[in-house]
């Protein structure tokens, strides 16, 4: 397509610049001069390039600002240039530039548009290019196992990319299909907890549901999402964004973004670029995450009973004591032991062993709080932590669970195998090393062993 490249100034080696690159293109070449006196050219086949004092108002959105390399020069509010570049700019940077907004001329006007909208089209990809910039930065900060630090940037920094006033940042639950608040930055109350099964029309509901990215204009004309009278009145317009944060096919949560400044709708031309590129990026930082708890998850509870293992219960078992001592608490432990598991694997084989194994699991479980920590301590042996609890509590505690173990028989093939523990407990002092106290509540374990099993003998 034939451009004409126009030079509005007085800096003669710019100009010479601009020549000789029409030159070297075959482009038309014209100073202001040449056509400030002809109003009927046509304006749509220009690139223009301006100094400061030459510029137009804001209706000339085509124009290029030209400004000296040695200016700290402010472009006041009523101009509008589509870029800015310096009298010194080397030569192929310019012929970047205008190739850039040729080949927008090009697509406008083979699809029958003007230079009005090629010029948009340029402006939107500029927009979208220092979004991308921004994206870069912000990505850093996403690329973190610290999921306070992704939330945080979820609702302060990505929200000033596109402008906008409100962000909130959900996880998505698939087991029990709800999505949990992490962070928010709304001056007014918004949701917590959504369940998707009892909202399926709600924007998140529909985002989850469908795996797509929904940049919404309106939402009281959107024909799939619904949204409260009493929510629609907490913003300023209807147009909203409603993120999926994916990890291959997976939700595992979900951005919103809400209300931009200029009271403006999201787009999808500008938008949606950066706001998919922001998606996988948050969605692998979350999936990271969940990878690491995995990871980090298995390295301290037993395999085959899912409590705590060894290793876990004396760093845990650490933790507690020293907070016991700090604040003058209370802390009860129970060491436990299957009786004759022996026994059980030569009558019945090793994997009706696990079983009962698995059974003193669940009866430990069963028979304590969520704040109680629950080991396998061994291949036998089991151990049961009791914050704030004294050993009153604690002799209760073991009283149920020789009952519960006792009296709930482990089911095997044809048999129905009937299985006892045997417990030593005991209760912290101060000053007592960690050692001591394991060593006293084991040797009582010992002593019940030897005296029947299946009962409890107190340290």
């Amino acid at each position: 397509m034939d451009i004409s490249i126009v030079y509005k100034g007085t800096n003669e080696l710019f100009s010479d610049t601009l020549e000789k690159i029409c030159q070297s293109c075959q482009y038309r070449f014209v100073h202001s001069s040449d056509i400030s006196q002809n109003p009927s050219d046509n304006i749509e086949n220009y690139i223009v390039f301006s100094d400061p004092n030459r510029i137009a108002s804001q209706e000339m959105t085509c124009e290029i600002l030209v400004l000296p390399h040695n200016s700290s020069y402010t472009i006041p509010d009523e101009l509008s240039p589509l870029d800015i570049v310096h009298d010194n700019c080397p030569a192929r940077i310019l012929l970047n530039k205008i190739n850039l907004y040729r080949n927008n001329l090009a697509k406008c006007c083979q699809s029958g548009q003007n230079f009005k909208a090629a010029v948009i089209m340029a402006a939107k990809e500029k927009i979208i290019i220092e979004r991308f910039r921004r994206i870069s930065s912000i990505s850093r900060k996403v690329n973190s196992l610290d999921m306070d630090e992704i939330a945080r940037a979820c609702v302060e920094d990505i929200p000033d990319i596109f402008h906008a006033k409100y962000a909130s940042i959900y996880t998505y639950d698939s087991e029990n299909q709800c999505l949990h608040l992490m962070r928010h930055n709304h001056d007014h109350k918004i949701s917590s907890l959504v369940n998707i099964s009892s909202n399926p029309d709600r924007p998140m509901a529909q985002a989850v549901k469908g795996k797509k990215l929904m940049i919404i204009e309106d939402l009281n004309i959107h024909k799939f999402a619904t949204v409260s009278q009493q929510n629609q009145t907490n913003y300023q317009t209807r147009s909203c964004v409603v993120a999926p944060l994916l990890s291959g096919d997976k939700v595992l949560g979900i951005l919103n973004l809400a209300d931009k400044y200029d009271l403006s709708n999201f787009e999808k031309q500008t938008d949606l670029p950066a706001l998919e590129l922001l998606c996988e990026t948050i969605g692998a930082a979350l999936c990271n995450i969940q990878l690491y708890k995995e990871v980090n998850h298995k390295a301290q509870t037993d395999g085959m009973t899912g409590l705590v293992n060894h290793t876990t219960f004396y760093n845990i078992l650490k933790r507690e004591l020293n907070r016991a001592e700090r604040y003058s608490g209370k802390l009860a432990l129970l060491m436990i032991d299957l009786d004759g598991l022996k026994g059980i694997n030569d009558k019945y084989g090793h994997i009706a062993g696990d079983l009962v194994i698995k059974h003193i699991a669940d009866c430990i479980r069963k028979c304590i709080r969520q704040t109680d920590i629950a080991a396998r301590y061994g291949g036998d042996e089991f151990a049961v932590i009791l914050p704030e609890t004294n050993i009153y509590d604690a002799e209760i505690i073991a009283d149920r669970l020789l009952n519960e173990v006792e009296s709930n028989l482990v089911h095997f093939k044809d048999a129905d195998i009937r299985a006892t523990i045997s417990i030593g407990l005991g209760q912290s002092e101060n000053g007592k090393p960690i050692e001591e106290l394991v060593d006293d509540i084991d040797s009582a374990l010992f002593t019940a062993k030897e005296n029947g099993k299946n009962q409890r003998i107190l340290a």
